[in-house]
């Protein structure tokens, strides 16, 4: 089956130079992200498309998104409804904890 990576706050500037790579490296990801708009979330699905996944900010129903070997959750890991949803559906190798609010 291979290595599979979960990386908290894939949208993000390091979540996302962090899947890429691990992408790269044939490592199947499996990525979460709140899609807040602390920062621009305009941005951050620019970040999800260039990784092959397109989100839409008004599908906010829509939760869980793939493409090859990366799989997006749209939820908020403070939240633990979204963690048990993202836990009984995949299984990882790791977790790589990079999801933050900034400014607290």
């Amino acid at each position: 089956m291979g290595e599979r990576v979960l990386v908290t706050g894939i949208a993000g500037f390091i979540g996302f130079h962090t899947a890429q790579t691990l992408l790269e490296k044939g490592i199947s990801v499996v990525g979460i992200d709140n899609l807040n708009d602390y920062y621009d979330p305009i941005l951050k699905l620019a970040r999800l498309k260039e990784l092959g996944i397109e989100v839409k900010l008004e599908d906010a129903n829509k939760k869980w998104y793939h493409n090859g070997g990366l799989s997006f959750y749209r939820g908020d890991i403070s939240h633990k409804d979204d963690l048990n949803k993202l836990y009984n559906k995949k299984t990882f190798d790791s977790v790589i904890h990079l999801a933050a609010q900034a400014g607290v």
